[in-house]
C-alpha cells in the first residue's frame, strides 16, 4: 500500500512540474512565467499576421505563435513556436527584421509580415 501511494504522489509530481515548466520560460537566466495563464493551462495561440505588399508567401496566423517578446537591453528577443530568437535569426525561411513592443517583422520574398501576441492590435479603434 505504501509503494502505490508513493508511486501514485511521484505520478502526481511529475504532471504538477510539467505543467509548471511549460508556463515558464528562461531567458538570459532570468525565468518569466505568464501571469495570465491559470496552473495546468496551455497556452493559446493567438497571432495576427499583417502583411505589406509583395509576392505571396506562406506565413499565416497557425504557422506562428508569439509567446514572449523583449524589446529592452541590448538583445532584443522573441520567443516564436517555443525557440528563442533575435534580430537576423531565421524561420522557416523568414528573417526576423525587427523585434518591437507585443510584435515581432518577419522578412521573406521581399514581403514583410508583422507577428502580433494579440489577436487584435491595441491602437485598433473598436467599432
Amino acid at each position: 500500500m505504501k509503494a502505490s501511494a508513493r508511486s501514485a504522489a511521484t505520478i502526481a509530481g511529475l504532471a504538477l512540474s510539467a505543467a509548471v515548466s511549460a508556463q515558464t520560460l528562461t531567458i538570459d537566466g532570468e525565468v518569466f512565467r505568464d501571469p495570465t495563464q491559470p496552473p495546468n493551462r496551455v497556452a493559446v495561440q493567438a497571432v495576427e499576421v499583417l502583411d505589406a505588399g509583395g509576392p505571396e508567401i506562406a506565413i499565416n496566423n497557425t504557422n506562428y505563435v508569439v509567446s514572449f517578446v523583449r524589446t529592452g537591453g541590448s538583445r532584443p528577443i522573441a520567443v516564436i513556436n517555443d525557440r528563442q530568437l533575435t534580430i537576423g535569426d531565421n524561420v522557416d525561411g523568414a528573417v526576423i527584421v525587427d523585434i518591437r513592443n507585443g510584435e515581432v517583422v518577419l522578412s521573406a520574398a521581399g514581403r514583410d509580415y508583422v507577428l502580433t501576441a494579440f489577436t487584435r492590435s491595441i491602437r485598433e479603434p473598436v467599432e
